[in-house]
């Protein structure tokens, strides 16, 4: 099995990070043999897709917020 070089998660839809870290997770649940150098590196591309899933996630929840209460101005 080879590893495939991946884009940074800026350069990605959120769409296609959610994919990519499904991907990576599966790869590290579903190969046993994995070597150490390998499994860490698709560990900490896992953890940076998933932290910037998250921080979209909450970047789009702020701004349903700001659209669905409205200003004093208003």
């Amino acid at each position: 099995m080879t590893m495939q070089a991946t884009a940074p998660a800026a350069d990605l839809t959120f769409g296609e990070a959610m994919e990519k870290l499904e991907a990576t997770v599966s790869q590290l649940e579903e190969n046993d043999e994995l070597g150490l150098e390998q499994a860490l590196a698709l560990y900490e591309q896992g953890t940076a897709l998933a932290s910037d899933c998250q921080q979209r996630l909450a970047t789009a929840k702020l701004r349903l917020t700001e659209i669905a209460v409205p200003t004093a101005t208003e």
